[in-house]
C-alpha cells in the first residue's frame, strides 16, 4: 500500500512542489519506504511518530575489548511531553 502511495505522488512531483515543500503523512505513512523517496525528491516530510518508535541514538564512543558483540545503541532518548 505504501509503495503505490508514494509512486502515485512521484508521478506528479513537480505540481505538488510548486505548492508546497511539506509533505504531512499520517503516523501510518512514517516508515523508512515512505519518507526517504519524498525527502530525496525536496520535500520537507511531517508525521506523528508510530506508537512502536524506538528512539535510540548510536553508539559512538570506544567499544569495548573482549567477548560478546559490540554495542550498537547508546542510551534511549527520552520524550516529555508537557502539555
Amino acid at each position: 500500500m505504501i509503495g503505490f502511495y508514494v509512486r502515485k505522488l512521484l508521478e506528479r512531483i513537480e505540481e505538488l512542489l510548486k505548492l508546497s515543500k511539506y509533505m504531512v503523512a499520517d503516523a501510518y505513512f512514517s516508515k523508512i519506504s515512505f519518507v526517504h523517496p519524498f525527502v530525496e525528491a525536496g520535500f520537507q516530510v511531517i508525521s506523528r511518530l508510530r506508537d512502536d518508535a524506538d528512539l535510540q541514538y548510536i553508539f559512538v564512543g570506544e567499544q569495548k575489548s573482549g567477548k560478546g558483540r559490540h554495542r550498537k545503541y547508546d542510551v534511549m532518548a527520552k520524550l516529555i511531553f508537557n502539555n
